[in-house]
């Protein structure tokens, strides 16, 4: 329960995805999809469940992902030697799908392991039975190892003798007993697919290891059967330990999605993630329930489940736990601008138009509904005149203009102009900054980004005096905190994506050391794998927040794109 976010990992088949621990646990894991529920609820809940490895005296030593891949390689040891745990899930040509395997090195000492699941969010345990050599469970998921396995409270043990190896295969539903030989080779088909998606990275410049890392980690958020992109691939982790931000970010944002298609497109060559992209808006909004799209769907493409808060403690005592996402219902119209963004630069790379009916769609409201206030970036429960959301929608519009038709594309030329016309002359501070919101005289770091989007020139005096703001009184240690009202805002920490957002203004002033100063500041709260958390806290750096972030990730991507 009290094991730092930082100490995670992250492995999957980009269907779903499991965190493990330094230690070797397996602390999460949801078979099938990336937001259906997990199977082990350890991380928000210490008595709730965890694929186990334990050996007398062991500590954790280091770990790795091999190569580009997500196969994550995890080194314990004790004074009897080492053991190394390999963990994957299978994906590939050649792979057996659904299948989350477990290598262990020659056992230094007896190398004891157990397993303890549970459903629907931990509310009841999943019962094993022993048949033919195979624990199965109640949800259908087999269990094989090269062990003999037993039946035990709470749930199945087994022991690799010392001086031998291991395996062990979770399968998600019914299947044959797997052999040694085809461990082995559903790890080479893995290892295979990830070096085919690692080859379209295409970055030349600064920081290459470091944009490997988020790229695989961006990779790993992708719900291949439909190409949606989940924000992050947990639930609950606190913004504010002991508080009650603990929200569901397994589901797919629009605006996070477009993010990050965008920051691939910069980096990985990511023609392939936009056409998925689209497709997948394309069945957004057949399921929609709100004009055009919701602000996050499924990543099935269907609503996100109405927020319910099932019997968990919480990670360090912060509850309630939240599944589902309340966001869903709001109205973002700066989501629909990122959309936007994305689906111009996927347009201008590909030469062609495809999927024009949802953008041109998304395009017609956002030039008819822009004066609507709306909840924001920060999905504020109160809507107001946000401007961030205008600054986006008016490049949004600019974006998609060049490829819709002559009268459509003078409609949304028009009603950029309109937005810039209203942002200045509503939502300036008293020092000439952008403000927050119409009427506020605070700022948003989010505003770092409005050169980004074309809204205004990097040297403008707005975008001079907003900088002036921000580095004043939202800025320490090159960490910023963002704009917040509520009663928890003195209590959360940084937000982690603000420090490449900063990074992003200074490289277009043409401020490179600058710029790389704020990149490395936002590194530096990365793990020794490279994960990024949402925020940092102020007064420990601890991570806080879902993980892995998946806008902070592409947040880093587009400011090394800007660097290069």
């Amino acid at each position: 329960m009290q094991r730092p976010l930082s100490d995670l990992g992250l492995i999957g088949d980009r269907r779903t995805a499991a965190l493990v621990d330094r230690d070797g646990t397996i602390r999460w894991y949801s078979p099938h999809r990336i937001d259906a529920p997990s199977i082990f609820y350890g991380l928000l809940d210490g008595g709730k469940g965890g694929w186990r490895v334990s050996f007398t005296d062991a500590l954790p030593i280091e770990r790795r992902y091999i190569g580009e891949s997500a196969v994550l390689e995890t080194r314990l040891g004790s004074g009897a030697g080492e053991l190394c745990v390999t963990d994957w899930m299978t994906m590939g040509p050649g792979a057996h799908p659904g299948m989350l395997c477990r290598a262990f090195s020659r056992a230094p000492a007896p190398l004891s392991i157990s397993l303890d699941a549970w459903a629907a969010y931990g509310r009841c345990r999943l019962e094993p039975a022993l048949a033919g050599g195979a624990a199965v469970f109640d949800n259908g998921m087999h269990l094989f190892a090269s062990q003999h396995l037993h039946r035990d409270e709470p749930g199945i043990r087994w022991t690799v003798p010392k001086g031998e190896e291991g395996w062990a295969v979770l399968a998600d539903s019914p299947c044959d007993p797997p052999l040694s030989s085809d461990i082995a080779k559903w790890r080479q088909a893995t290892m295979a697919r990830w070096r085919e998606l690692a080859a379209t990275t295409c970055h030349e410049g600064p920081y290459r290891a470091e944009i490997a890392a988020s790229l695989r980690q961006l990779r790993l958020l992708v719900y291949e059967p439909t190409g949606a992109i989940a924000a992050a691939a947990t639930l609950g982790l606190p913004e504010v330990p002991g508080g009650k931000r603990n929200y569901d970010y397994r589901y797919a944002w629009l605006r996070d999605s477009a993010m990050i298609v965008s920051a691939m497109l910069r980096t990985a060559g990511g023609s392939r993630e936009g056409d998925a992209f689209l497709r997948f808006i394309d069945l957004s909004r057949e399921h929609a329930r709100r004009s055009p799209l919701d602000a996050l769907v499924a990543v099935d493409g269907r609503p996100a489940p109405k927020e319910t808060n099932p019997p968990l403690r919480g990670y360090r005592g912060s509850h309630p736990v939240r599944v589902g996402n309340r966001a869903a219902r709001q109205l973002q119209l700066g989501a629909f601008g990122n959309f936007l963004l994305a689906a111009g630069m996927i347009y201008h790379e590909r030469g062609t138009r495809d999927h024009w009916e949802s953008v041109e769609a998304v395009a017609d409201f956002v030039a008819t509904h822009w004066r609507q206030p709306d909840s924001g970036i920060w999905e504020s429960p109160k809507q107001r005149q946000y401007t961030v959301s205008k600054a986006v929608c008016a490049g949004g519009l600019e974006a998609v203009a060049p490829f819709a038709s002559a009268v459509r594309r003078a409609r949304y030329q028009r009603a950029a102009e309109d937005i810039r016309h209203f942002v200045y002359r509503h939502c300036l501070t008293r020092e000439g900054a952008f403000a927050a919101f119409s009427g506020c005289d605070g700022v948003d770091v989010s505003a770092a980004l409005y050169p980004a989007w074309s809204f205004c020139r990097s040297d403008s005096a707005e975008m001079e005096a907003t900088m002036r703001v921000l580095h004043r009184d939202y800025e320490r240690d090159r960490l910023f905190a963002r704009e917040d009202e509520t009663a928890e805002a003195d209590c959360e920490g940084a937000f982690l994506a603000g420090s490449f957002w900063v990074a992003q203004y200074w490289a277009a002033r043409g401020d490179r050391d600058r710029a790389r100063r704020y990149v490395d500041a936002g590194l530096a709260h990365a793990n020794d794998l490279g994960i990024m958390p949402e925020e940092v806290s102020w007064r420990t750096g601890e991570a806080l927040g879902n993980v892995p972030l998946g806008m902070a990730h592409a947040s880093f991507l587009n400011a090394a794109a800007d660097l290069a």
